[in-house]
């Protein structure tokens, strides 16, 4: 779903992160020896303009995307990375066919990116065979159902089939994405066995430190951005590119039969928050679940 286009999200991910977690990530991941790295599926660098400060000085960036528009990359992304003495380069590129030699990078890496292919076996596969003997792969990705069962005080009476009905309407939509050949939304609960099967070794796996609460009268900054993020997504998600989206979703999961009960359900989800936020009365924890998980490529003696 939309929900997580670099088009309509890609501010608030300024806020995904607690500075003093990646300080103690970087450390795990010793990003002070390593001074290449390759961004796969970079969007706008994220990612990567967050960890370069941490990486061996002077450091080397290779950002790739499939999308054409990220992977021209821009003078503002550019700018970012000469300020902290990297180098960067942009490459359009699929991560499942990397046009990269063996033992290329220090760090190889993405963030919520394998959750959108069909194959991100093969991804990681790609991945292990560009990264150096001793060097570390590094993949971000989310369980994205699982939030769906986080009470907010507008929801925290809902009948229990009320509960269950929303999350069933969910894991249908997730299912069909799989089915349409586009990615697992909860795929990081898979990664770290994937991560091993694909040949990595000392396979580590964290949660991230970070809430994403909404509390009245939602005066931080990353508040303000996520509800104003939140608010554009609406607008277009309500349209008919939306509905028409989750009918494709619905019949390759053979569902669609479904898709007027599920359009509205999800509809009216959207609008009882929005009109809580709107009256100043919606509080949550936001509470989430995105793994940080790295292995190693083994060294051959």
């Amino acid at each position: 779903m939309k929900g997580h286009s670099e088009d309509y999200f890609g501010d608030y991910r300024d806020f995904w992160w607690n500075r003093d977690f990646i300080e103690l990530m970087a450390k795990r991941w010793d990003l002070d020896s390593r001074p290449t790295l390759l961004d796969i599926g970079c969007g706008q660098c994220h990612w990567s303009r967050l960890l370069v400060e941490y990486l061996k000085s002077p450091a080397v960036i290779t950002a790739i995307d499939s999308d054409t528009k990220w992977a021209e990359g821009s003078y503002e992304i550019e700018e970012h990375f000469r300020s902290h003495g990297a180098e960067v380069e942009f490459k359009h590129a699929d991560a499942t066919a990397l046009p990269f030699e063996e033992d290329s990078f220090d760090v190889v890496t993405c963030q919520t990116v394998l959750i959108h292919l069909r194959d991100p076996e093969k991804a990681l596969c790609e991945m292990k065979r560009v990264v150096r003997p001793g060097g570390i792969v590094i993949c971000v990705e989310p369980n994205n159902i699982a939030g769906n069962l986080v009470k907010s005080n507008i929801s925290k009476d809902d009948s229990i089939d009320g509960i269950l009905q929303s999350i069933k309407d969910k894991l249908v939509l997730e299912r069909g994405k799989v089915a349409a050949g586009e990615g697992d939304n909860s795929f990081g609960d898979l990664l770290p066995g994937t991560m091993s099967e694909a040949g990595l070794r000392d396979v580590e796996v964290y949660i991230s430190d970070k809430a994403t609460p909404l509390i009245p009268p939602y005066d931080s900054e990353g508040e303000k951005v996520f509800l104003q993020n939140l608010r554009a997504w609406i607008e277009t998600e309500e349209g008919d590119q939306n509905r028409a989206e989750i009918k494709r979703l619905l019949s390759a999961y053979g569902d669609e039969p479904l898709f007027v009960d599920v359009v509205e359900r999800l509809r009216g989800d959207v609008r009882r928050m929005m009109d809580a936020v709107d009256n100043r009365e919606y509080h949550c924890a936001g509470g989430t679940i995105m793994y940080l998980v790295s292995g190693t490529k083994p060294v051959l003696n």
